[in-house]
């Protein structure tokens, strides 16, 4: 399961703390730092084209899971340390598999903007229904949790 934003910073501080594979730097990724390692050729399917798989290289292990509405395997959307617009409660992610809609009238859910995109979620769970998303219809799900992917700048 993901994170909300500030657990995600805080369990970067924690691998810090326990000097993690030997280092103590690491951090989030910013936004342009986690679009950059998506390959668009390994992206999931979407539309009847594409491949089964996240959206990165294989090198970079990335769990999947089942989305509940339609059964398919997907992939999960990963923090950035980029926060939407100063002062706001919202930072950015990058979706590694599909970015589905909240449920139409008839209950369908559809890839409103597929692997890739960078989305805007809140930094914590205020306890607001974001069942709406964040836009009109058809807008993308709301993830308070999303994943985590450690980075360092190389010396």
């Amino acid at each position: 399961s993901g994170l909300i934003w500030q657990e995600a910073l805080a369990w970067v501080q924690a691998r810090n703390a326990q000097n993690y594979l030997g280092h103590s730097d690491w951090r989030l990724p910013n936004a342009k730092e986690l679009q950059s390692v998506v390959d668009y050729g390994r992206a999931p399917v979407t539309n009847g084209w594409g491949n089964v798989g996240p959206a990165i290289d294989p090198i970079f292990h990335t769990t999947s899971f089942v989305f509940a509405a339609d059964s398919v395997t997907d992939y999960p959307y990963f923090w950035s340390s980029s926060t939407y617009y100063p002062g706001t409660g919202f930072a950015h992610s990058v979706a590694f598999g599909r970015v589905m809609s909240v449920p139409q009238s008839d209950g369908t859910q559809i890839d409103t903007l597929g692997a890739g995109a960078m989305l805007s979620g809140p930094k914590y769970d205020n306890g607001f229904d974001w069942s709406g998303g964040l836009g009109p219809s058809p807008s993308g799900m709301v993830h308070l949790s999303n994943f985590v992917r450690l980075v360092r700048n190389a010396s």
